[in-house]
């Protein structure tokens, strides 16, 4: 959530950095002028350059010095805040910068003054619009937090593994080079300890069956997991899938737990951290016929395979 925070303030503290002081005075200047001599008024119009932007400098000064004339206040009484007004827009149009800077914002759009200050009418984002961009943004926060999850699941895999190769090998890796089987009764799972520090969860219902506990198994997460897939799919299924069941877009392959292989076997390694949480106690305990009793009433046992 802070990460999102600190995303949404610097893109709007560098929109709002985008308009400097020389701007907001543009901005005031374009509005009076408009109110003072129609809302189709511009500078050039003002001037009566019918080139407009394509005015060449010569063009404007002269035009500039003919109007100063004609609406000069000694001529025309209560002129004074127009002829000041003309005053800046000849200054404005005479500097190559500040021209440029009014050629822009001529040709995009001046924003509108609104209470909060200037903000852009001329665009103004649909619902259509927003939905989209929050749904890409949401569905690369999403894409973010499996990776982290990832990291954290290869973690907690390796931190077991080594608590598993410790309750096997209190006293080191053994000299026969044998397989050590450690298993807990509190809940039925039973893993070989291979003499190269390999790593098998056996299978509770063929013996024979082995599973490699390896971090690197639990592959990188995929654009499919994210909103960005589930999100088309769920509406495609809710609507021509209630038409023809044939029609309906399967999730990735899940077992009967309703989870992704991945997701299952994260699930029933973690089942097993309980038992394997603090291998420093588990090693002060003493060993009675091979049986080691955990502080939390678990019982470890370690034998040679």
């Amino acid at each position: 959530m802070k990460v999102q925070l600190a995303f949404l303030f610097t893109l709007v503290a560098s929109l709002v950095a985008a308009w400097s002081v020389t701007d907001y005075e543009l901005f005031e200047l374009n509005d009076v002028v408009k109110r003072d001599l129609g809302p189709e008024t511009t500078f050039y119009s003002w001037l009566g350059l019918e080139k407009g932007p394509k005015s060449l400098w010569d063009e404007i000064n002269k035009a500039y010095k003919k109007l100063s004339r004609k609406i000069h206040p000694d001529k025309i009484r209560k002129a004074e805040q127009r002829y000041l007004r003309l005053s800046v827009v000849g200054s404005i149009l005479r500097d190559a910068e500040q021209r440029e800077r009014y050629n822009y914002f001529l040709d995009k759009g001046f924003p509108k003054k609104t209470t909060t200050g200037y903000l852009y009418s001329k665009f103004r984002p649909g619902t259509m619009l927003v939905f989209v961009l929050l749904y890409a943004v949401f569905g690369g926060f999403q894409y973010m937090s499996l990776k982290i999850n990832r990291q954290q699941d290869q973690k907690r895999m390796r931190s077991m593994i080594q608590q598993l190769k410790q309750a096997a090998w209190p006293n080191g890796i053994p000299t026969d080079f044998s397989d050590r089987k450690v298993g807990s009764e509190a809940d039925g799972k039973t893993f070989i300890i291979k003499y190269d520090g390999s790593v098998y969860l056996l299978d509770p219902e063929d013996s024979s069956t082995q599973y490699l506990l390896d971090p690197e198994s639990i592959g990188p997460p995929s654009w499919r997991d994210t909103i960005w897939c589930t999100f088309p799919r769920w509406v495609w299924n809710f609507t021509a899938g209630r038409v023809n069941q044939s029609w309906k877009l399967q999730p990735r392959e899940e077992n009967s737990t309703g989870m992704t292989p991945q997701e299952a076997k994260i699930v029933e390694l973690e089942s097993t951290m309980n038992a394997n949480e603090d291998a420093k106690e588990r090693r002060k305990n003493k060993m009675t016929d091979g049986v080691r009793r955990l502080p939390n009433g678990k019982i470890v046992g370690t034998k040679k395979e």
